[in-house]
């Protein structure tokens, strides 16, 4: 299996004079279903109809590339589900990919992944909008944070036994901060990122639970985050149980521009604060 993303859409050549991405979201360029028809008029261009599969072989996009226009139907369980017309295949694909949050496939694949395991998908975003890319159409990052810091030891040769197959963007230092019954906990730890896209994210996520990288601590779990929340100086609060050493926690990663601890703990009173106004029937105050 190859899931580097670099090589995963690379473009290969469809018909004459077209490149196209070897994956697009969900979909593999399936080069069987490929059909070249004539122009409708002597002066224009022929029109490519190219299609994009899943790996069983299931109908997941048809595009069809004309002069001045491209149309992507997407399709799930036999059935169209959504359409898409604009003046490059990027431009039509990148509106239907805003339409992730009611897409049938990428709901199942999301019960599944996280059906019994210990994983997080995170809202994205202050306002829940995901960052939407061509050809991946969704980008994950899957953070793993380790706790106790020692544990490296134990996990490093899993990691390398997996390197080939999923990609790891780095390896951070840094600290789970808790806030809960009127104390504030820090555990060292250390983060690991890993990236995947809608192609191979439960692929990815088989491949570190297999591994056993995943502890059954629920705060320490898996979480899967937008890169927009990934990159430095992004913050999660993350809501535990009222009433325990873990009301509010966040990761606070030592990277080059990320905030410092005492702006990561101000954020977390801030979580406990509001989760208490919620609870007792007040609006959540607007930062």
């Amino acid at each position: 299996m190859v899931s580097k993303i670099d090589q995963i859409y690379k473009t290969q050549p469809v018909g004459k004079d077209h490149l196209l991405p070897s994956c697009i979201g969900f979909g593999m360029l399936d080069a069987r279903r490929t059909r070249i028809e004539p122009p409708e008029d002597k002066s224009g261009e022929p029109i490519l109809n190219v299609s994009y599969v899943t790996r069983e072989g299931d109908l997941v996009y048809k595009v069809r590339l004309e002069k001045e226009f491209c149309y992507v139907e997407e399709f799930f369980e036999g059935r169209l589900i959504s359409g898409a017309k604009s003046t490059t295949l990027k431009k039509a694909f990148t509106q239907n990919f805003l339409c992730w949050s009611s897409n049938p496939r990428f709901r199942k694949m999301i019960d599944k992944i996280m059906r019994d395991r210990n994983v997080s998908l995170v809202r994205p975003g202050q306002y829940g909008f995901r960052s939407v890319f061509f050809p991946e159409g969704l980008i994950f990052f899957l953070r793993l944070p380790v706790v106790p810091y020692d544990r490296m030891a134990e996990i490093e040769p899993k990691l390398r036994d997996i390197s080939s197959h999923v990609f790891i963007d780095g390896i951070y230092g840094g600290e789970v901060i808790a806030s809960g019954q009127g104390l504030v906990t820090h555990y060292f730890a250390r983060f690991i990122d890993f990236i995947a896209t809608l192609w191979n994210l439960e692929e990815t996520l088989d491949l570190i639970f297999e591994q056993g990288l995943v502890p059954l601590y629920p705060q320490m779990g898996l979480y899967i985050l937008d890169p927009a929340d990934a990159v430095p100086g992004s913050f999660k609060v993350y809501l535990g149980e009222e009433g325990t050493k873990m009301e509010a926690y966040g990761h606070l990663l030592d990277r080059p521009g990320d905030i410092d601890v005492i702006q990561a703990q101000e954020l977390i009173m801030s979580g406990i604060h509001q989760m208490k106004r919620v609870k007792n029937g007040q609006p959540a105050q607007l930062n």
